[in-house]
């Protein structure tokens, strides 16, 4: 385990009687680079000025002390636990033998289960904040039994599991199926002290309930005071994403018939959407634009991935300082999903820098966006294809929308404007009164970063 020292500095921000919160954290959120990460990243951010935060985080990959140090400066104590591959894949497979979810399995951790004993042993905590559905069994420590919980599940995940048994087949269906019922008991029947549950956007939030009816466990639609009884049930928030606006800020317009897409390419549904893309789309650009280009940029190419860039105008980046160029360069910015859960970080990301964005129903899912306005919606390979076109021939349409999609993440994906839900729902207690929130500290936690 990686143990940072206590950071002095909370002690001389304005607000002496913040309450103590406690964040388990499913994967080490530095640097914020993937969904899951950018999320953890700006919600420890947020929360650096409003909260005595304590956060314990496992890690799948090595951390650099560049980047624990850059963390670090955001948290009153922050631990690392690393998650051993072999040891993950074995943990998994004993849930599943043992009637559980692979997920869940897959980080469980007894080193997580003493890190909260110890510091239970020296702090009292006010309320304890999870990240994701794999976490929640950490809640069954007696140590957290009495202290009010807010789950922050994200995605509805075991959706994104029967949306994986839906593509697939034989043996692999049948499992994915599996994990979707097992994760989906988990998820709406979480430990006692769970007083809230928050989504990445409101179309999740209301899937959670419909996932929750189908297991017959009713939820509330208002915020939930104190901890609730194992019969009772949690409410229901939505909390969107943001996006750093200033980072990524408009890009001029584009010259080069090109298109990229952005993300994590060792992720099976970014697989699955370039491979859709190289297969069904830019051939019928090709033909149309000889010279079109498709760039996709992302770290740890799936081999799968890597055979695409053997393609007439197809490159495969790998992993990239700065994405914002290649996001710069593009005439338009394409997210080909078949499979897809919450809030695409690349899509908002693409329409803060004002580029035009082509995206499927589901790469959409979880924003309020109308295609021709603020994007443009395609579902067919030729539907696909023919608004690439577009975005190649008309300049005034890129304008258009571009300006259209910047005004729409100011409106709609600002990180402090989201996030304050989240705070409130933590320091919804009698101790709220008590809390500051120093505006200044955190513009310089924001400039920092």
């Amino acid at each position: 385990m990686i143990t940072c020292e206590i950071n002095p500095d909370y002690s001389s921000v304005p607000g002496s009687a913040r309450p103590e919160v406690l964040y388990l954290v499913h994967r080490f959120p530095f640097p914020p680079n993937k969904g899951d990460r950018i999320r953890t990243f700006n919600i420890i951010r947020h929360l650096s000025t409003r909260v005595r935060l304590s956060v314990a985080t496992l890690s799948d990959e090595p951390v650099a002390r560049s980047e624990l140090q850059v963390l670090s400066r955001f948290c009153h104590r922050l631990e690392v636990i690393p998650l051993g591959s072999q040891r993950r894949h074995i943990s998994g497979l004993k849930s599943l033998l043992a009637g559980g979810s692979i997920s869940a399995g897959m980080f469980s951790s007894p080193g997580m289960t003493q890190v909260i004993r110890n510091w239970c042993r020296q702090v009292r905590f006010d309320e304890v904040l999870l990240s994701s559905s794999s976490m929640l069994p950490c809640l069954r420590a007696p140590e957290l039994a009495e202290i009010p919980a807010v789950a922050d599940l994200i995605d509805v995940d075991s959706q994104k599991w029967q949306d994986y048994a839906e593509h697939t087949a034989g043996v692999r269906r049948w499992l994915y199926q599996l994990e979707s019922r097992r994760l989906g008991a988990l998820e709406v029947r979480p430990p006692g002290n769970v007083r809230a549950v928050t989504l990445v956007s409101q179309a999740e939030a209301d899937l959670y309930r419909a996932v929750c009816r189908q297991h017959q466990q009713p939820v509330m639609s208002l915020r939930a005071s104190s901890v609730r009884a194992e019969s009772a049930s949690p409410s229901v928030h939505a909390i969107p994403n943001g996006v750093d606006l200033e980072y990524f800020s408009p890009a001029p317009p584009a010259t080069e018939s090109n298109c990229v897409f952005v993300g994590a390419m060792d992720y099976r549904p970014n697989i699955n959407g370039v491979l859709w893309f190289c297969r069904e789309v830019f051939p019928i650009l090709r033909r149309r634009h000889p010279q079109a280009k498709f760039q996709i940029v992302g770290r740890n190419p799936h081999r799968q991935v890597q055979k695409l860039g053997q393609l007439p105008g197809v490159e495969v980046t790998g992993s990239v300082p700065d994405v914002r160029p290649w996001v710069a360069r593009a005439s338009a910015v394409v997210a080909p999903l078949q499979i897809a859960r919450g809030l695409q970080n690349k899509v908002i990301e693409a329409m803060a820098m004002a580029k035009p964005v082509i995206g499927t129903p589901e790469a959409l899912t979880g924003l309020s966006v109308r295609s021709g306005e603020h994007i443009l919606e395609a579902s067919e390979p030729h539907e696909f294809a023919a608004a690439i076109e577009r975005c190649f021939s008309d300049s005034v349409l890129c304008r258009q929308l571009g300006q259209s999609a910047r005004r729409y993440t100011e409106q709609h994906h600002d990180w402090s404007r989201n996030l304050s839900g989240l705070s409130q729902l933590l320091m919804a207690g009698n101790w709220e009164a008590g809390v500051q929130s120093s505006s200044a500290a955190e513009e310089v936690a924001l400039t920092d970063a």
